[in-house]
């Protein structure tokens, strides 16, 4: 669950060397008949859809991860934020929301993983329905709410790797969408016990970023005990620096952009350090 620090609301519930896929061909096509009734997008994303995967991923089909998914998530830099573009109740019939002109932090994640395993607009809302909820069932409470269901449930969209980057990392044991002694973030969602490792910003030195991929999903650590973290995005190393590409909801940016990565976890507790699988 992802709430940019600077937002006033919890949003995400929706926001605030190559690709190897671990999903056969079984599981991609089970996930593409399930969607293909569901799906809920407007023109203009289907047409970003087609050009991102004609114009970016077939292209470069022969580089490495990192440098896809810079290319790819490079198109959406300057796409407007919003908040709660998904269906974020019990009470609606669940549907693969496909809105690739508004993004929040997480959604933009949703998206852009789901480009890069595409080459056909069929294969990427298999690959969104898999990436954004359990086994590809389409249902809230199979939802990828929390930044952490991305490695804890199963099948794993990515990889932990928090703990092999530093010596000094801190793991916390978490009740995720505990938001007060009888709340939740999440009503109909049960509390989930997990543990979570972040690096401390004060430990993250050279040699840590030196470890660090370009393309590798950076969590925001946060400090409320219903939450894993609290914003995400893609770290972005290129010739101009290295940087935190995420959908932002501060008042002076309120779309995607590339902000700088040590300016942006300065006075943050941590962060959380994903690989995708």
């Amino acid at each position: 669950m992802n709430v940019d620090n600077n937002s006033s609301g919890y949003a995400r519930l929706l926001c605030d060397e190559r690709l190897v896929s671990d999903q056969d061909d079984d599981s991609i096509s089970a996930a593409s008949n399930r969607a293909s009734g569901d799906i809920v997008v407007d023109s203009a994303s289907e047409a970003k859809i087609n050009a991102v995967i004609d114009d970016v991923v077939i292209p470069c089909r022969n580089v490495g991860i990192g440098q896809l998914l810079a290319r790819v998530s490079e198109t959406f830099l300057d796409t407007p934020y919003q908040a709660n573009t998904l269906i974020c109740s019990l009470s609606e019939k669940e549907r693969l929301v496909a809105d690739l002109c508004r993004v929040d932090c997480f959604t933009l994640l949703d998206y852009v993983c789901a480009l890069i395993r595409s080459h056909t607009q069929s294969e990427f809302f298999a690959q969104l329905a898999l990436i954004r909820y359990q086994a590809g069932e389409i249902d809230y409470l199979n939802r990828n709410h929390f930044f952490s269901d991305w490695f804890a449930r199963s099948p794993a969209n990515a990889v932990d790797i928090t703990n092999k980057l530093s010596p000094d990392v801190i793991t916390v044991t978490k009740h995720l969408n505990r938001k007060g002694i009888d709340e939740k973030y999440l009503p109909g969602l049960g509390i989930v016990e997990r543990k979570i490792t972040y690096i401390p910003t004060k430990k993250i030195d050279e040699n840590i970023m030196d470890r660090l991929n370009s393309g590798d999903l950076i969590g925001i650590y946060s400090k409320s005990q219903g939450l894993d973290v609290s914003h995400v995005g893609f770290l972005i190393i290129d010739s101009g620096g290295i940087y935190l590409r995420n959908a932002s909801s501060l008042e002076k940016n309120m779309r995607v952009v590339d902000s700088p990565f040590q300016d942006y976890i300065n006075n943050k507790l941590g962060i959380v350090v994903l690989r995708l699988r």
